[in-house]
């Protein structure tokens, strides 16, 4: 027991080691996902070559809507990726139609994401842009928005 818990700690080091290479913290900007366009920062939990675990936080503007943004994002590739993840973006809303006695309202979304990114080399190695479906789900509701979204990320 105690060998396989050495192993275990031993291989754990050694990915670590692996990964201090590839930069961890990012920052994307996106036109679309949700509502508008976001800004929001990004830390790789996990840094391979090949696959990347990544969470993100951020604000969210829409033309008469705000919120912030949490969510966890997956990507498989290296110069070309599929990218994988969800967000969950509390909004308040201030829409014409939305608007309740005169007041804004608040609306939870749940955003998943599927797309594509590519590695923009000309801009430098750890800059991307990427495309990708964002079906926007609202919780409080029973609707569902089909949405698209593009962007750029750097990891620095």
């Amino acid at each position: 027991m105690k060998k396989t818990t050495l192993l275990v700690l031993l291989f754990s080091l050694s990915l670590l080691s692996a990964q201090d290479k590839i930069p961890r913290h990012g920052l994307s900007a996106d036109i679309g996902g949700s509502l508008g366009g976001s800004i929001k920062y990004n830390y790789r939990i996990i840094a391979g070559n090949n696959f990347q675990l990544t969470l993100s936080t951020g604000v969210v503007l829409g033309i008469l809507s705000a919120g912030a943004s949490a969510g966890a994002e997956v990507s498989f590739g290296h110069d070309h990726q599929f990218i994988a993840g969800i967000s969950f973006d509390p909004m308040i809303i201030a829409d014409d139609d939305d608007l309740v006695n005169g007041i804004a309202i608040r609306e939870n979304l749940l955003i998943p994401r599927i797309g594509y990114r590519w590695q923009a080399k000309k801009l430098g190695e750890h800059f991307y842009f990427h495309a990708y479906v964002s079906p926007i789900i609202p919780l409080d509701d029973d609707w569902i928005m089909p949405w698209f979204g593009f962007g750029m990320l750097g990891y620095f």
